[in-house]
C-alpha cells in the first residue's frame, strides 16, 4: 500500500515499517522468546561496544531513515563513535556500522 495515497488507520496493535514509500504490517507484537533473545544480544553487544569505547547500541523501537521512504526499526543498531552525527532527536538518520534483527521460523523475510 502506497502511503502517499492511502494510508491504512493505525491501531495501539499495528506496527508498520515503510519501504519504497510502501507501508510493511510488522504485526504481531513480538513473543517473550523473542524478546528473551534480542536482550542478551543487546546485553552482550552493549557491554563489548562500552568496554572497548566504540560508539553506542540501541534498541527498538528505534526508527532508522536509510533514505526517503526507508525507514525500519531493527531490533539493535550499533552506531560507531566515528559515526555519532547520524544519530538525530528522533531516529538515526543513515546506515548504522550494524543493525541486527531476530528472526525465528514463520517470522517472515526482512531485507534491510
Amino acid at each position: 500500500m502506497d502511503i502517499r495515497t492511502n494510508a491504512p488507520r493505525a491501531t495501539a496493535r499495528t506496527r508498520y515499517e515503510l519501504r519504497h514509500f510502501n507501508l510493511i504490517d510488522m504485526s504481531p507484537a513480538p513473543k517473550p522468546q523473542y524478546q528473551r533473545i534480542s536482550k542478551r544480544l543487546f546485553k552482550l553487544l552493549d557491554y563489548f561496544v562500552i568496554s572497548n569505547r566504540l560508539g553506542e547500541v540501541l534498541f527498538a523501537p528505534i526508527d532508522v531513515h536509510f533514505a526517503p521512504g526507508e525507514v525500519c526499526q531493527p531490533d539493535l543498531v550499533f552506531i560507531a563513535k566515528e559515526q555519532a552525527q547520524i544519530v538525530g532527536e528522533s531516529a538515526i538518520e543513515g546506515s548504522p556500522a550494524l543493525i541486527v534483527e531476530v528472526v525465528w521460523k514463520g517470522s517472515g523475510t526482512r531485507l534491510y
